[in-house]
């Protein structure tokens, strides 16, 4: 999923949850938005986009009931720090 679906997704999602009080919003990315990798110019954009705006809805709704995290499928589990 690009960009545009996770910003789609989140955008009606979050809509329904402020009308009924609350709720949580789980986007994926990769941890290519985090480092890139050569060859991956798009794809890591449109990951660190991801990332970014998942950061700034978590800062825009947690006053509101909402709840906005990411999950970097594997990095988060076992990638050394």
């Amino acid at each position: 999923m690009n960009l545009k679906g996770v910003f789609l997704g989140m955008k009606y999602g979050i809509e329904a949850m402020l009308r009924s009080g609350g709720g949580s919003v789980v986007n994926t990315a990769s941890a290519a938005g985090l480092v890139g990798w050569k060859g991956h110019s798009v794809y890591a954009a449109a990951k660190g986009g991801v990332i970014q705006m998942t950061k700034c809805a978590a800062l825009d709704y947690a006053e509101r009931g909402i709840r906005v995290k990411r999950h970097l499928p594997r990095y988060d589990l076992d990638w050394p720090r």
